[in-house]
């Protein structure tokens, strides 16, 4: 595998691991002594990344809004996108968590989904 390869590679799953927690600093330094390579091939991963986290945040964004149309629920139609954000982000953290074989991180992100999502379905109800 190319030096860059592996540094996307190494960035990308320390991020969906949650190795690299969101607002922790990190240099290119660090990263590179991680996947053992130089900083170039970092600096190149970096580059990258922007793209793939986008297209995490549309698919999930997507797969939402495929489900509310296909249900032809009015009840569905009515989530604000900051409870699509919401359940998209808790559906990355249960990626991340299940990639982390981590069955008790697993179950709380999906309890967690679960209870949010009841209590935006409530929301709705006593607002319909």
């Amino acid at each position: 595998m190319r030096a860059a390869e592996r540094a996307y590679t190494s960035v990308r799953e320390g991020i969906l691991c949650g190795t690299y927690a969101a607002g922790s600093r990190l240099t290119e330094a660090d990263l590179a002594q991680a996947a053992g390579v130089s900083r170039t091939p970092i600096h190149e991963a970096l580059q990258r990344l922007p793209g793939y986290l986008m297209r995490i945040g549309e698919l999930n964004d997507g797969f939402h809004r495929a489900v509310q149309r296909a249900a032809d629920s009015p009840r569905l139609a009515k989530y604000a996108p900051a409870e699509l954000q919401r359940s998209a982000d808790q559906h990355l953290e249960l990626v991340q968590a299940i990639e982390a074989r981590d069955g008790t991180w697993a179950h709380s992100v999906m309890r967690a989904h679960i209870l949010a999502g009841r209590a935006t379905y409530l929301r709705g109800r006593r607002g319909a």
